[in-house]
């Protein structure tokens, strides 16, 4: 029974010793990630949101949200100190669905884009990066009527709001996956309810040659 119990308990743990790292390798990892992190060093970031939501108050008085359709962020950054960088990025998301006739009618259609112009302070620790910065946010909202109402009409209002970016991911090599939240406070117009976008991202990050 003792051989039994010795065979299995070989078994179990063979496959967690294969894949186990060595103090070696994990100390590789620990360096190779600080080396990302270092004075001087610049990168590049491309992302899409896995799943964000956006909101708003548009023409007339009308609360706009709904779930983003398709979306993509690029962005560029500096370590100017040791796991602290500063980032511009833009993003954009909108809600726009490809589905816009049914049986050769125009169907309700209702769609919000947001450009976001975005400059982000970061600070990573360890696998993870948390971010803020001002955020400039483009907002073009557009709804037309339906056939089946009568003749169609259009309605759509352009604003620009002042607002605030914030973030936190999770690292895992050049991949992240993380959340973020983007509220405006403002409308540069003098109007109310600026509107906001809020999710998950995943992005890539391109690290070019170090500059110092």
């Amino acid at each position: 029974m003792n051989k039994i119990h010795a065979i299995v308990l070989s078994a179990a743990l063979c496959p967690a010793l294969l894949f186990a790292a060595s103090p070696e390798r994990k100390a590789a990892r620990v360096e190779l990630r600080s080396k990302m992190h270092e004075q001087g060093r610049w990168y590049l970031t491309l992302g899409v949101p896995a799943y964000s939501y956006l909101g708003a108050k548009v023409a007339g008085g009308h609360h706009y949200g709904e779930s983003v359709y398709w979306g993509a962020t690029a962005g560029a950054g500096y370590y100017y100190a040791d796991h602290l960088s500063l980032s511009a990025e833009y993003a954009v998301e909108t809600t726009e669905s490809v589905w816009k006739d049914l049986f050769g009618l125009l169907v309700p259609m209702e769609t919000l884009h947001r450009h976001n112009f975005s400059l982000v302070n970061n600070y990573s620790v360890g696998r993870f990066t948390f971010g803020a910065g001002p955020n400039l946010v483009c907002n073009r909202w557009f709804m037309s009527s339906s056939l089946l109402e009568g003749s169609p009409t259009t309605r759509s209002d352009c604003f620009w709001s002042l607002g605030l970016v914030a973030d936190a991911f999770f690292n895992m090599g050049n991949f992240s996956v993380g959340a973020v939240y983007r509220p405006s406070l403002v409308r540069l117009d003098g109007g109310s309810g600026a509107g906001y976008s809020i999710g998950v991202d995943l992005r890539f990050r391109i690290n070019p040659v170090r500059i110092r």
